[in-house]
């Protein structure tokens, strides 16, 4: 990747081409579309579903967009069977208890821990296998 020599490309914040070209032509037509879509917002005539079209829209701009918030969830943590641990997810996430994207971090939180444990059980292995090999390094 080449380095951004300094000073070179356009300012931050100025328009590119197509995007000042569009603007001038609302211009020269005296069209602002965020004005348009106030009045068709506040229009009673207009049919209710284009309405909270608009409404939907401009909030946008006026209210940030909320992140979802994960809540602390509880459930059971079968050492011996991961198994058992993703079902007990499972049946909570089908009763509602945890949502489903908590539900996807949680099982593949489990699924990655599994490895975990499988590496370090296949690298004791090989050190008990290189350990009981007569030319080991004692």
């Amino acid at each position: 990747m080449v380095a951004k020599v300094e000073g070179s490309g356009r300012v931050k914040g100025t328009p590119n081409r197509p995007t000042k070209l569009i603007w001038q032509l609302l211009e020269q037509r005296n069209f602002d579309p965020l004005v348009e879509m106030i009045n068709m917002a506040t229009d009673r005539a207009l049919d209710p579903e284009i309405r909270a079209k608009c409404v939907r829209e401009l909030a946008r701009y006026v209210y940030p967009q909320r992140k979802a918030q994960m809540l602390p969830v509880e459930f059971t943590v079968d050492e011996a069977n991961q198994a058992n641990t993703a079902r007990d997810i499972l049946k909570r996430v089908a009763a509602g208890e945890i949502t489903p994207d908590a539900g996807v971090l949680l099982l593949n939180t489990i699924d990655r821990i599994g490895h975990v444990v499988e590496s370090m059980e296949m690298q004791d292995a090989l050190n008990e296998w290189k350990a009981s090999r007569p030319d080991a390094k004692k």
